[in-house]
């Protein structure tokens, strides 16, 4: 028994010596084959578009990990770009655990990005804490004998189960003022292949796809100040420049049926199966679906989205100071000139579209469409669901619009605006001060405002209806479009009624003291007697004609589009309003016991 034992620990002890002996030559011959050939030399990469120039280079590899894992810290490692170098401070570790049985690439420590020239001191300090990528490759023979038989190395993608990529915590800061760019608590993103067959080189691969992609991403960022201004994270650091910091947690997969690559997209389905967002301003949990199918003879597509949505205290500020991030993209755009002033002027009034009356609601959106075409022949596109709701404050839009290869379409569909006084109040608080509207009066903003809400009322399903409610089902046909019907109304009378509406409430703020001399007949002592008050002072007006003119000069005064309406009117080939005279506010007024003056 004493003798067996013996055996069996100088067979281990011989073990681990000939196994400790045989890590270092090997590695330790690898390690030297790469110095002697690579190291201090700079190495060519391509870029993404293949047309800048990037190198990379280390001063030295040397074995790592034993006795556990199969690896080489590389030390000095440095990137060099047209702009910008990066240069590692401490080593990049990269090579195999045995026990987790994953290929590896991890870092810890600080890197310093700058930007050429490097005496102008720009550029960024890295802080990174356990950055690793990984490839979960379990051990096997079949493994083993791809390197052994020098196979084509893609044959590794088979053994591949999962890749993952960690980072805990990073930390970005300016060279210049230390200032904090980023803080990232963590970051964990992986990916897992449902393979359709064994592999045997590229050219196979692409003519078999695998059949499905699973995704899985989490991370919280702390703080980003990221937003035009760039940094020079490398290869290993690269960060997204976040608006503002978050959290978010979502699942996902890329599923097609196709074998081809380049056919996987004409059958596609992501999935995004759960997902959870969270920042200081808006909480969301969303699902999404989207399905594209493509044959020869059609294609169809269906997208699917379920969102809740929380506004939190402080949305509005975060929504309009991210304006001025905007605005130097926006100025690269070709003919942006009228969006840069107008975003300009929100950035500079902020006080005039303040969205703090959002805030602390929660709001469920959703979106069901389908589109099919035939080729040559019928497009139909669907929108079975857009809708948007706080409590019973919202909209939903049902439409179902036919297009044929001759360009004609046919239009119907339902929209129902719940508590639409609220609705309307909040998008024109917006809209009326931007555009032509800036310049208006707060008295014709009103105008403007009301006559808007007593069209929508006017032109609905059920203009009789005591309701906070309104719907509009509307239909066009592109062979009789003058015909067309939203609501109660025919297309051809919608532009006029929304004028009518405008003069109706313009007409409706006008004052005796607005027509009538200081002091007239019929003027209250307070000047607060609206003219459509008419019967009252019909025996004392004796000018008709000077009132008819004063009651124009002041509707126009109100609605400062009137004459640009006119002009609109007959470019339509719609009869304008012509003659602002008493027949005409007979019609305004709209009121069959009413006295003209």
């Amino acid at each position: 028994m004493r003798k067996t034992l013996i055996y069996i620990s100088v067979i281990i002890a011989a073990t681990l010596l000939i196994y400790t002996v045989s890590w270092f030559l090997i590695i330790s011959s690898i390690a030297g084959k790469i110095n002697q050939q690579y190291s201090n030399r700079y190495i060519a990469t391509n870029t993404v578009d293949n047309e800048q120039k990037y190198f990379v280079k280390f001063n030295k590899i040397t074995s790592y990990g034993f006795p556990f894992k199969i690896a080489f810290q590389v030390i000095g490692w440095y990137e060099e770009g047209e702009n910008s170098i990066i240069e590692f401070h401490t080593p990049i570790y990269i090579g195999y655990d045995l026990l987790k049985q994953v290929c590896f690439i991890t870092y810890s420590g600080n890197a310093t990005g700058r930007y050429k020239p490097i005496q102008s001191g720009f550029g960024a300090k890295f802080e990174s804490d356990n950055y690793s990528f990984t490839a979960k490759i379990p051990l096997s023979l079949k493994l083993f004998k791809i390197f052994i038989q020098k196979k084509d190395p893609f044959e590794i993608i088979n053994f591949v189960k999962e890749l993952e990529l960690i980072s805990d915590k990073t930390k970005i800061f300016d060279l210049i003022d230390q200032q904090k760019l980023y803080d990232e608590d963590h970051t964990a993103i992986s990916f897992s292949l449902e393979k359709k067959k064994y592999y045997t080189d590229l050219e196979d691969f692409k003519n078999n796809v695998p059949q499905k992609l699973n995704i899985s991403y989490s991370t919280n960022i702390l703080e980003s100040n990221l937003i035009n201004r760039r940094v020079p994270a490398g290869l290993l650091l690269y960060r997204f420049a976040w608006p503002m910091p978050f959290s978010f947690e979502g699942k996902f997969y890329i599923k097609t049926n196709k074998s081809i690559y380049s056919e996987f997209v004409n059958d596609l389905e992501i999935k995004m199966i759960s997902s959870k967002f969270s920042s200081n301003v808006q909480d969301s949990l969303t699902s999404l679906l989207y399905q594209n199918k493509e044959e020869e003879s059609h294609r169809a597509s269906h997208l699917k989205v379920e969102s809740t949505i929380d506004l939190k205290s402080g949305f509005s500020d975060n929504i309009l100071n991210s304006i001025q991030y905007l605005l130097p993209y926006i100025s690269a755009l070709p003919n942006n000139l009228s969006l840069m002033e107008e975003l300009e002027y929100v950035n500079n009034n902020k006080d005039k579209f303040n969205l703090t009356e959002l805030e602390n609601h929660q709001y469920i959106f959703d979106l069901d469409v389908n589109f099919f075409a035939r080729i040559n022949d019928v497009m139909r596109a669907q929108i079975h669901n857009l809708s948007l709701f706080s409590n019973n404050t919202g909209f939903r839009l049902s439409s179902e619009c036919k297009l044929n290869s001759f360009g004609n379409f046919d239009i119907n569909g339902l929209l129902v605006v719940n508590n639409y006084l609220k609705v309307t109040d909040i998008i024109t608080n917006y809209l009326l001060n931007l555009g032509r509207f800036k310049t208006f009066s707060e008295d014709s903003r009103i105008v403007y405002k009301e006559g808007i809400n007593y069209f929508l009322k006017t032109v609905s399903d059920h203009p009789d209806s005591n309701s906070g409610d309104i719907s509009f089902e509307y239909k066009l046909d592109s062979n009789n479009i003058e015909k067309g019907k939203i609501g109660t109304v025919d297309l051809d009378k919608f532009l006029p009624l929304y004028y009518l509406a405008l003069y109706k409430k313009a007409s409706e703020k006008i004052r005796v003291g607005d027509i009538v001399n200081s002091g007239g007949v019929g003027a209250r002592s307070d000047g607060a007697t609206p003219i459509s008050n008419r019967r009252a002072m019909s025996d004392d007006v004796t000018n008709s004609l000077s009132i008819d003119y004063s009651i124009t000069k002041r509707i126009q005064e109100l609605v400062p589009d009137f004459n640009e309406h006119q002009k609109l009117l007959k470019q339509l080939m719609i009869q304008p309003f012509l003659e602002i005279d008493s027949d005409f506010w007979q019609e305004v007024y709209n009121d069959p016991n009413s006295v003209t003056p």
